[in-house]
């Protein structure tokens, strides 16, 4: 039996201890079962309660409670036969412990061990929020899952208790209801309602728009829970979590469908172990909005792989967009749960299309880092650039004074963290492809290269230098009014020429037009302002992709001179004379 009013002291001051059975398999012998008993005018009613020994590794726990001094042994009578089969034990358990002084045996006084609930406290919460977004990832440990997006969080860092909502939960603003001097009046009459009525039942006035008033009886709620009952319904920014069943006046109303299938998966998953939470922001009610993070798996992107929430558009903010959205066209694949009666709707691909005017030039000073295969490139806005140093650097200093445990982090496709380069040095990435712990396909996100690692030379990437401190630096191009050969030699060619001129070199580069795949630019020489894409055409190492817009035609007529001249030089593409013949489609090219 747990002493009532010295149970929590000892267990906060024995938490460590009491940590052995979190995610451990243990072995449940069941001694009996207590039927249901009523209530009585001095005890209250029980349920029907199994009771049964717990092991782990041949461990007694209970014993190991009472040796302890955290429990104490419930004295049977003698004809009661329903009790422990390790019942002497027990008694010799306690015998030891009361000898030796043990917990609350001690004669010392008890240690104090203060939690603060801030759950529901805006106050509060208001203070602890900056400390909370500081910190990054801090460690919890969840107490209670009140929905499958809603819990409640112990920090022990902290020392306190906080209502916790998934992915950038907000309460949506009230717009919905007129904000006259009545509506007002009602909120105000609302809050005191709260503070004056301490009957099991009271009255709560509930103010709806153009002045209509609804008496609405519920019974007495925690704290948090009765601060949300005259606020409107939270609509979710990063995921949506099919909302629960809920008590109103006279009746129930149902949950939506999967609802309980959600909270069953989050408790399942959570209830009672070690997590990590990066807090975002607060809504009004006092309860912090973030990400939660279990073994290394966001609980978030875990809910919508499952088919138990959707991805909300405001999620786009995040750094867990895209495992999110990747997470969610899945589960639409295989049309189960919420995406049960989901039908793919075929979408027409709508591309921005500049307004045909005069062609603007307005070239900026960029940096080339990479150039790709398929002469697609990637670049550095030069503005930024000290920017990117100042945080490689915090992050390597970082990173040295506390680094990896080699081994510890385990990938996952979409998520950041950062990986070891051939150089040696420790550079942003993310996780592409995960073949095995030897093979990690990851994407430098600040030069846009590409590299296989194994896992060891990987880590998490620290929450103070993460995207959302500084955007990923490396932009993906491709040049303007060029055709890339699909000849592989020829390809080769012409991407080796570009790979010497322009790689890890400041150039300027202004945007011509969009595609579905990445803007298309001309790209200049900073000390010549030589156009690098007429270069390629004048080499006879590409060809002109010929365009209809009016603005473009100044340039494309320069383009198609510059190609007339290389054909007559039998330059290159060109050494056999012009090749596309009326079967040239055959081979990729067109005139």
């Amino acid at each position: 039996m747990m002493p009532s009013c010295l149970c929590q002291s000892f267990i906060d001051a024995h938490y460590n201890d009491l940590q052995i059975l979190q995610s451990e398999q243990v072995n449940v012998t069941v001694d009996y079962i207590r039927p249901a008993s009523p209530a009585t005018e001095t005890v209250p009613a029980f349920s029907e309660r199994t009771c049964a020994t717990v092991t782990i590794g041949g461990i007694n726990i209970a014993e190991a409670l009472v040796s302890k001094g955290l429990a104490t042994v419930i004295r049977y009578r003698q004809d009661d036969d329903q009790r422990s089969s390790h019942y002497d034990e027990l008694l010799a358990a306690e015998a030891r412990a009361i000898k030796n002084g043990k917990g609350l045996h001690s004669k010392k006084e008890v240690p104090i061990h203060r939690v603060a609930d801030i759950s529901g406290d805006t106050q509060k919460a208001k203070q602890f929020l900056p400390f909370l977004q500081r910190a990054g990832r801090s460690e919890a440990v969840v107490e209670y899952v009140f929905s499958g997006s809603r819990l409640k969080l112990y920090l022990p860092k902290e020392t306190c208790l906080i209502t916790f909502l998934l992915a950038a939960y907000k309460m949506p603003a009230q717009q919905q209801a007129p904000q006259d001097e009545s509506f007002r009046w009602l909120n105000l009459l609302v809050q005191l309602l709260f503070l004056l009525l301490a009957d099991d039942n009271f009255i709560i006035l509930k103010p709806r728009p153009r002045s209509l008033v609804n008496i609405y009886v519920f019974s007495r709620l925690p704290l948090q829970e009765r601060s949300n009952a005259f606020l409107f319904p939270r609509c979710g920014a990063g995921i949506e979590c099919p909302r629960g069943a809920r008590n109103l006046p006279g009746l129930v109303q149902e949950g939506e469908p999967f609802s309980e299938e959600a909270t069953l998966f989050t408790k399942e998953l959570v209830l009672q172990r070690e997590v990590e939470v990066e807090v975002e922001s607060m809504d009004k009610a006092g309860n912090f909005i973030g990400w939660l993070h279990i073994d290394g798996a966001n609980l978030s992107v875990l809910l919508v792989e499952q088919a138990l929430s959707k991805v909300h558009f405001t999620a786009e903010r995040s750094a867990y967009y895209k495992p999110l959205l990747s997470a969610e066209e899945a589960a639409k694949q295989r049309k189960e749960k919420v995406w049960a009666h989901y039908e793919d709707q075929p979408v027409e691909e709508v591309l921005p299309v500049l307004e045909e005017k005069e062609r603007s030039a307005s070239y900026k000073p960029v940096f080339v880092t990479e150039i790709t295969d398929d002469l697609h490139f990637y670049v550095q806005d030069v503005e930024t650039g000290t920017q990117l140093e100042k945080l490689m650097e915090n992050m390597r200093n970082d990173i040295s004074n506390h680094p990896p445990v080699e081994g510890s982090y385990a990938p996952r496709r979409g998520e950041f963290c950062i990986a070891k380069f051939v150089d040696g040095e420790w550079y942003r990435a993310r996780v592409e492809k995960v073949e095995s712990p030897a093979k990690v396909h990851v994407f430098y996100i600040d030069y846009g290269n590409r590299e296989i690692l194994p896992s060891t030379r990987l880590g998490t990437l620290p929450p103070a230098f993460s995207t959302r401190v500084l955007p990923a630096q490396a932009t993906e191009y491709a040049f303007a009014f060029i055709q890339v050969p699909q000849d592989e030699d020829a390809r080769t060619d012409a991407v080796d020429s570009v790979v010497r001129d322009i790689q890890n070199t400041q150039c300027l580069l202004n945007v011509e037009h969009l595609s579905a795949s990445c803007p298309h630019v001309t790209l200049q020489f900073a000390d010549s302002k030589g156009d690098v894409g007429l270069g390629l055409v004048k080499e006879g190492l590409v060809m002109v992709e010929v365009r209809k817009e009016k603005q473009f035609q100044k340039v494309i007529t320069e383009y198609l001179n510059a190609q007339e001249s290389a054909k007559s030089a039998r330059l290159n593409l060109w050494r056999y004379g012009d090749f596309r013949a009326d079967d040239a489609d055959e081979f990729g090219y067109s005139r």
